[in-house]
């Protein structure tokens, strides 16, 4: 009796297998489906497995008894299955693993011959084909949706600033013919706010064209120095905001004896923390004390962002990272700042998410990665 499967491992980071996946199952008739209970067993457990499966060797059991003793956790998970054979065969796409295809032999030993196993790889190399394409096209389609929705959005807001200015320009054209002065004044703040407007979008939607595109070249700048200067850019907007709102920069930053240095376009991650103080400052909500911290975990190395305002709900998390979506659909900007920083964050090879149960004053904390100074003798590769 046998039992075909296809497992794939599904990574998180880019070059790294995190957790494998039962993905396909097919079995006999009178084999038990063990598709439920293998998710996501984490890859390091298997060490000797994945030690093969990175190096694109065939795994090739003809005796799962007489496996060696380092291979304890492999007989773990075979075992109780009643497998007594079995060949694995990693699928490899542009040179990177992907997944693996295995048959394996319930109950009674089998040998596979070697044109069998060559076949069973020839497989496994269409359907690591057929899997990326297929998340290419799943890629395709998002990236078309975001684009009908950007162009839905750009038209939608720069029609409203429009719309204002012609109003305005016709109210302007009757009150200068009847030497109304204060109107006067009036209707040119109306449209000089409207150009305001639009020219803000405008200015998102380039800055977002460019991310990807050009780049400072990286440097090795400590973080300190970069929250200096993102703090020196947006000092007039906490000023001149009524809540007086206290920033707190850590004694992880602060005072740490060991400066953190990142490898990074300086100008860029300075943006993501204007970008990341200015959003905790018009979400703060009626705070007594106000405050927006900026720290470092150095046992997670994790850099954050935190503020005691109005928080976000679970269900948003994601959401906010996407293009032009605001929370409140009243408040001022296109919405695409987040947006914006998660790209940023991206380019540099970081993630970025989101801490927060949306309660009231429990406010909400933005952590992300950045990659590290490249160690001595070590070449970093752009």
């Amino acid at each position: 009796m046998y039992a075909g499967m296809i497992k794939l491992l599904p990574s998180i980071l880019p070059d790294q297998l995190a957790n494998m996946d039962n993905t396909h199952e097919w079995c006999a008739p009178g084999i038990e489906p063990q598709i439920d209970s293998l998710k996501g067993i984490p890859s390091e457990t298997l060490p000797w497995w994945m030690e093969k499966l990175g190096r694109f060797e065939n795994i090739y059991i003809p005796r799962v008894a007489d496996l060696p003793p380092d291979t304890s956790a492999e007989k773990e998970i075979l075992e109780p299955q009643d497998i007594k054979s079995l060949i694995v065969l990693p699928m490899v796409y542009e040179g990177s693993l992907v997944g693996y295809l295995g048959f394996d032999s319930v109950r009674t030993e089998r040998a596979f011959p070697e044109d069998i196993i060559t076949l069973l790889r020839i497989m496994g190399e269409i359907f690591a084909n057929a899997l990326e394409r297929k998340k290419m096209e799943n890629e395709l389609k998002a990236k078309n949706a975001e684009m009908e929705r950007f162009v839905y959005t750009i038209s939608h807001d720069l029609r409203s600033p429009l719309i204002t200015i012609s109003g305005f320009a016709g109210m302007l054209k009757r009150d200068i013919e009847k030497s109304k002065r204060e109107d006067i004044e009036t209707d040119l703040e109306q449209i000089k706010d409207g150009i305001e407007k639009m020219d803000h979008l405008l200015r998102d939607t380039l800055e977002l064209s460019r991310i990807g595109r050009i780049t400072n070249p990286p440097e090795d700048v400590s973080f300190k120095e970069i929250v200096k200067d993102a703090l020196d850019q947006i000092s007039g907007e906490i000023s001149s905001n009524e809540k007086n709102i206290e920033i707190i920069v850590e004694d992880s930053i602060s005072k740490s004896k060991k400066e953190k240095i990142v490898h990074v376009d300086r100008e860029r991650i300075v943006e993501v923390l204007t970008n990341l103080i200015g959003n905790g400052i018009r979400y703060m909500g009626d705070q007594d004390h106000p405050r927006i911290e900026i720290g470092y975990k150095s046992d997670e190395n994790v850099f954050f962002v935190r503020d005691n305002g109005i928080g976000i709900l679970s269900d948003q998390h994601e959401k906010v990272f996407q293009l032009f979506y605001k929370i409140d659909k009243e408040s001022e900007g296109s919405g695409a700042g987040l947006s914006i920083v998660k790209r940023i964050v991206g380019v540099h090879g970081g993630r970025i998410w989101i801490e927060s149960d949306g309660k009231e004053g429990a406010g909400s904390t933005f952590c992300f990665t950045l990659p590290e100074k490249p160690e001595e003798g070590v070449k970093n590769e752009e």
